[in-house]
């Protein structure tokens, strides 16, 4: 909120801090009414009411599915505007006669260049790890090569004869 105070911000710097604002309080609105309204129903029972209910309900699990994850979507919509208004703003100097605010309007840049690169890093590297999980994680137990249980079902005959 505190971008929309400066004076010689343009309409779309004005418009991304906005959006990213709402996106922010509906994001902290669904999520404390979502914690508030599933932390009252603990019990067994009443899991099996909430997923009989969630599954015949209007939406469905999809559509459950769906509202469960709208904190975190308008979370991510809310970074997504701010940073594109902060961008906004940066670059209606880059261009400038001044040559101290089209420094600092690159030195901004630069730095979300490099942030932006850490965070593709970093997106990509568990993208590789949740992978490698997936491929060879079944049923509670790793299934790797040099980890199964030796059994007569699957050793040759003469290591079954030393068993």
């Amino acid at each position: 909120m505190a971008l929309l105070a400066i004076n010689d911000i343009n309409d779309a710097a004005k418009v991304g801090a906005t959006i990213s604002a709402l996106a922010s309080l509906g994001s902290i609105i669904v999520g404390v009414f979502s914690i508030w309204k599933h932390q009252t129903y603990t019990r067994t029972v009443d899991s099996f009411t909430y997923m009989h209910n969630a599954q015949h309900g209007y939406l469905g699990f999809y559509g459950h599915a769906m509202l469960l994850s709208l904190p975190l979507v308008l979370l991510i919509w809310a970074i997504l505007t701010f940073t594109v208004s902060i961008l906004v703003y940066a670059m209606k100097d880059v261009n400038g006669v001044n040559t101290i605010h089209s420094a600092s309007a690159w030195v901004i840049i630069g730095i979300f260049v490099v942030l932006l690169g850490a965070v593709i890093a970093v997106l990509y590297t568990f993208s590789i790890i949740w992978k490698f999980q997936h491929k060879f994680w079944i049923i509670g137990h790793w299934k790797l090569p040099w980890t199964r249980r030796r059994t007569r079902d699957n050793v040759s005959e003469v290591e079954a004869r030393t068993l």
